[in-house]
């Protein structure tokens, strides 16, 4: 977990000259699974096992007519055509796991005595904790675990995911004493509303 004192962190940048630091960190690193993955690995593996199938089909057509070139057109053809499936697949079954992991690597939580703050690369997201609807938490055994601002959805992938039709998600993913930082959240939400000083 980042100092909160550390000034020259991502989120200490952004904090407003009113504001007060409370907390600073970063999601878990590295490949993580996540609630999501109960139905996506079993369709990523349908999706990429049937697409390489074809490939291979095609392909092995394609090398059996090579010899007739008006026979081997339209095989090429269906070639092409499955190759943006297999990419597909080979995402969904392995590249997102390490796609996450690079977006969690450039990602930092903050939390002030008025804001919530999730930095990414040159982007900024923040949340006012006096408007803020709910705050969920998921903790597991470890004491790590999900803060999520608004509607909680189990099978958001990471920091801000989105369901289907519906607004970005934020959250704090992965983090380290979530119980810790979700009591000092609600906090400064008390203390907002009711008009005092954290």
């Amino acid at each position: 977990m980042t100092t909160i004192h550390d000034p020259s962190s991502p989120v200490a940048r952004e904090v407003l000259s009113n504001e007060r630091l409370l907390w600073q960190g970063r999601p878990g690193q590295g490949i993580r699974f996540s609630p999501a993955d109960v139905m996506m690995i079993p369709f990523s593996l349908l999706w990429g096992g049937f697409a390489f199938f074809w490939e291979f089909g095609v392909l092995t057509d394609l090398c059996f007519d090579i010899t007739n070139p008006f026979a081997a057109l339209p095989v090429s053809f269906f070639a092409l055509w499955g190759i943006p499936f297999c990419l597909v697949g080979l995402y969904m079954i392995i590249g997102r796991f390490f796609y996450d992991a690079f977006v969690r690597a450039g990602t930092f939580y903050g939390v002030t005595d008025q804001r919530a703050l999730v930095v990414r690369g040159g982007s900024v997201t923040a949340l006012n904790l006096a408007s803020l609807d709910q705050v969920n938490i998921r903790e597991s055994r470890s004491g790590k675990g999900t803060l999520t601002f608004g509607p909680d959805n189990a099978f958001m992938p990471t920091g801000m995911g989105r369901g289907r039709g519906q607004a970005p998600v934020v959250a704090f993913v992965g983090i380290a004493e979530v119980r810790r930082v979700y009591r000092l959240i609600e906090e400064a939400r008390a203390a907002l509303r009711s008009g005092s000083r954290f």
